[in-house]
């Protein structure tokens, strides 16, 4: 029997929870010091975000996938933040000054 296609939102919760997973690999697994981590942690949150973009149908279509294209456009900006930052090293592994994931995904 065929299987059936998944929805939008089983890919949206997949593409997710595979990224959740590859930045958990990150932590456990790694040697890296703290620039290098976040280097590949936005990496990987880059990646993920591209994967989503390209699951939204294109065009301007409903009120719901305008605000996630917004969405999406914000976690990118934050990622962009992260990036020009210089005291990554100074932070404990993981924590922002505020005592937050520094993650753009999880700061939404």
């Amino acid at each position: 029997m065929p299987e059936k296609p998944k929805s939008l939102l089983d890919q949206v919760r997949a593409v997710v929870l595979e990224a959740m997973e590859s930045r958990r690999d990150l932590v456990a697994f790694n040697r890296m010091d703290a620039v290098e981590m976040d280097r590949h942690a936005r990496q990987v949150e880059r990646d993920a975000l591209e994967r989503l973009r390209a699951l939204l149908p294109a065009g301007g279509g409903e009120a719901e996938l305008q605000q996630a294209r917004t969405r999406l456009a914000r976690m990118d900006e934050a990622l962009e933040a992260l990036a020009a930052r210089t005291d990554i090293g100074d932070r404990p592994l993981g924590m922002s000054s505020q005592g937050k994931y520094s993650s753009a995904t999880c700061s939404r």
